[in-house]
């Protein structure tokens, strides 16, 4: 948040990705601070055990998508939400799955993160 306040120009903002702050203590709370400042969003899940080359449909991993998605919007963001999928090195690797069955299990994992019905 430094950085984007020392630059001070209106293109400079944040990539919210949960995947890389979830854990962060206090991370609702930080989500809401950074206000008008997130410039896009980046959402998946949790695998455990961890991977480092691997992300999850939303809905499908640990990440408290319900609280987070609605510290996002309570921010004032209401930007472009991605899903950002990496999945190497995993036998059940979305690379291999049908790409319009995983956009349709995206799209229905984010909504049922934001209902809290996932």
């Amino acid at each position: 948040m430094d950085i984007i306040d020392g630059v001070g120009h209106s293109a400079m903002g944040l990539c919210l990705d949960y995947w890389n702050i979830w854990q962060q203590k206090d991370v609702c709370a930080a989500i809401r601070a950074a206000g008008r400042k997130i410039n896009v969003l980046q959402v998946s899940d949790w695998r455990t055990p961890w991977s480092a080359a691997d992300r999850l449909i939303p809905g499908d991993g640990c990440i408290p998508l319900y609280e987070m998605l609605h510290a996002t919007w309570d921010a004032g963001f209401r930007g472009a939400c991605t899903v950002e999928i990496f999945s190497s090195g995993v036998p059940d690797s979305l690379y291999d799955r049908d790409l319009n069955e995983v956009i349709r299990f995206c799209r229905e994992g984010l909504n049922q993160a934001w209902t809290g019905t996932a």
